[in-house]
């Protein structure tokens, strides 16, 4: 761990920690007293020491947010606690999962979050994290208790991953926040389950449907020509179709459509769907 004189002209030159790993860079004036570089370019304070042979870290927040010599005097006051044995987490020995939740929440997802995603975090701190952790203390969250949570949900994998990606970030708030050491995220190192992609085949019903719902649009689009296409896979959801038989890459064959959305290419078949190919064919132009 390479040591430096902690100053801000100093930390302003500090690259990125290269890999996946934070480098850990200690001062040369107060022993103990650390600034940590993630890989995508944090800088956090942090103290270290030892209280009845155990090692402690406590956070101590983070640059440029607070000045080096106001990090160094929270440093130096952690460390004298610690030599007269007191933990310098005791803060989080009255924290319980549950009101920390609701602080990040209020504090970090409704305001950085996009707020689709916010809905999606509180949907998974309402109906799973509060239930299976909120009556905990946080300092007592382990990393076995994510582990049961996400395995008790492995039927739904996706659902489970993405349950424990909030924990992740949940938990990486509280050691920034320093409500736990650094580097004790217990949802870190839970290898996810693999996810299999869904396909869905439309229904003839949910096919006519959406060539229904363009028919009106589409009259008033250009014609361009059509190629024959030489198989039919409609693999796609209803949303999708509605969407793509609208879009600027649909072409119409007879009863066949090409969609190309992205680099993909989908076709689609219209015949034996109880629709009028003869009325739809005023969709041969679509912009």
């Amino acid at each position: 761990m390479p040591g430096i004189k902690i100053t801000p002209s100093v930390l302003d030159r500090l690259p990125q920690a290269p890999g996946s790993q934070p480098v850990y860079y200690f001062d040369d004036l107060l022993n103990g007293f650390a600034v940590r570089v993630s890989p995508r370019g944090v800088k956090a304070y942090l103290v270290q020491g030892y209280v009845k042979g155990k090692l402690h870290r406590k956070a101590l927040g983070r640059y440029p947010t607070i000045a080096p010599e106001a990090a160094r005097k929270r440093a130096r006051a952690a460390l004298e606690a610690m030599a007269e044995g007191q933990s310098p987490e005791r803060r989080t020995e009255q924290v319980i999962v549950a009101a920390a939740l609701d602080k990040w929440l209020q504090v970090h997802v409704a305001h950085k979050l996009k707020p689709r995603t916010a809905f999606d975090y509180r949907q998974i701190v309402t109906k799973a994290l509060k239930p299976a952790l909120g009556s905990m203390m946080l300092k007592d969250v382990a990393r076995a208790d994510l582990a049961k949570l996400h395995h008790d949900r492995r039927k739904t994998p996706r659902r489970a991953n993405y349950i424990l990606a909030v924990a992740r970030s949940f938990f990486s708030y509280c050691e920034d926040a320093g409500y736990r050491p650094q580097d004790t995220n217990p949802a870190k190192r839970i290898r996810g389950f693999t996810e299999n992609h869904r396909e869905r085949f439309l229904s003839k019903v949910e096919l006519g449907r959406a060539a229904r719902s363009t028919s009106k649009t589409d009259r008033r689009s250009k014609a361009f020509s059509v190629k024959p296409l030489p198989r039919v896979t409609p693999k796609t959801s209803l949303r999708f179709v509605a969407c793509a038989l609208g879009s600027p890459g649909a072409k119409r064959c007879d009863a066949l459509w090409s969609i190309k959305y992205g680099q993909r290419q989908f076709c689609l078949e219209l015949a034996n769907i109880g629709v009028d190919t003869d009325s739809t064919h005023a969709v041969s132009g679509v912009s």
